[in-house]
């Protein structure tokens, strides 16, 4: 019974213009911040908007609409300091909802890591070493909108989509 219902369903599928397609693991997004991130505002927790530079398309079908939200949240923040040591700002670029409305899973680097993935972009802090120094404030880190960011597709998804 199982079979017969997974047969109709992949006919009905075929006859409302649908195609199956292969979403490839590792394959690159282009995707942009929506507003403005700051170490000085940002807080750990913040969840982070992000849209596709284009539409992901596959044979000339779109897989991944570039309307469509991709949802990062910040895991590190915190403000510039005395001594000159800069802010600090580190979030990452979770998922995606492709043309079906399934949650891609995203990664930052092209390879999958085995282990413990420590591929965080943390600021370091510089200390200057002189008297004044005590008075001088470090920067805060400031990411314009609209800036763009490479991600990857995290594993193999199979997407609906419209023909």
């Amino acid at each position: 019974m199982k079979h017969i219902f997974t047969f109709l369903a992949i006919i009905f599928i075929s006859f409302k213009g649908y195609s199956q397609l292969i979403l490839p693991e590792g394959i690159p997004i282009k995707v942009k911040t929506l507003k403005e991130l700051s170490s000085k505002k940002a807080q750990v927790g913040d969840i982070v908007y992000f849209r596709l530079v284009e539409n992901l398309q596959i044979d000339s079908i779109t897989a991944i609409d570039s309307t469509a939200e991709v949802i990062g949240e910040v895991i590190e923040a915190g403000k510039a300091r005395s001594l000159g040591r800069p802010g600090k700002l580190d979030f990452t670029i979770d998922n995606v909802k492709a043309a079906d409305g399934q949650n891609i899973r995203l990664r930052t680097t092209p390879k999958r890591m085995i282990g413990k993935d420590k591929t965080g972009g943390v600021v370091a802090a510089a200390v200057i070493f002189a008297p004044v120094a005590i008075f001088l404030k470090g920067k805060e880190v400031v990411i314009e909108a609209n800036k763009e960011f490479l991600v990857y597709v995290d594993s193999d998804y199979t997407v609906n989509a419209a023909r």
